[in-house]
């Protein structure tokens, strides 16, 4: 008798992995865990995350070098001359947005990322 009550429970968990079943609990239990985490909303833009802030304390630019087209070596106090390029490079304490440079109050292009960036002007003094 114990043998055909072990084979009728078999039976019974075969039958819950039938493929009908076993989606619909599986089903059931997506949407539960779903529900405790908070999600199931209707889009991803019901998120409300705040903008980033600032944190209070300015950026400190660690090293800053300038160099002149037809320069070999960049020099902190360099003087360009009229229709020479300028490059700005500077390396920042901690990461920056895209900074906005002027070079003799013109806007310079800028490249880099995070705290690396490069800023310069073609031919500089030419109107």
């Amino acid at each position: 008798m114990h043998l055909q009550s072990s084979v009728s429970h078999l039976g019974w968990f075969k039958s819950i992995f039938s493929t009908n079943k076993f989606s619909a609990i599986l089903a059931i239990s997506f949407s539960l865990i779903l529900s405790a985490c908070g999600g199931g909303g209707n889009s991803v833009t019901e998120n409300d995350l705040q903008d980033p802030t600032s944190d209070g304390v300015p950026p400190v630019l660690t090293s800053v070098s300038i160099l002149q087209s037809q320069e070999r070596d960049a020099s902190p106090d360099g003087v360009a001359k009229l229709g020479q390029s300028i490059k700005v490079d500077f390396t920042a304490s901690e990461a920056l947005m895209l900074p906005v440079v002027t070079i003799n109050g013109v806007s310079a292009s800028v490249e880099g990322k995070i705290g690396d960036w490069s800023a310069s002007r073609n031919g500089w003094g030419r109107c």
